[in-house]
């Protein structure tokens, strides 16, 4: 068995965050992705558009230590 620790900043660098497209409802070709967590299925955000939008990781985090 192995324990492996990393650490991150931001969800999007998480190998178990889950994206899903969003659709934007804009004519021309937006693109927003919302982000769940692919431990718990908790939303971590929603409509983000650039990857400075994403939060920092979030206190509920099930790997997270404090």
């Amino acid at each position: 068995m192995a324990k492996i620790q990393i650490e991150i900043e931001k969800c999007n660098k998480c190998p178990f965050v889950k994206t899903r497209p969003t659709d934007t409802g804009d004519w021309f070709e937006d693109y927003a992705v919302d982000y769940f967590c692919g431990v718990n299925g908790k939303e971590i955000a929603g409509y983000i558009e650039r990857d400075w939008e994403i939060p920092e990781v979030p206190d509920w985090c099930p790997y997270r230590i404090i």
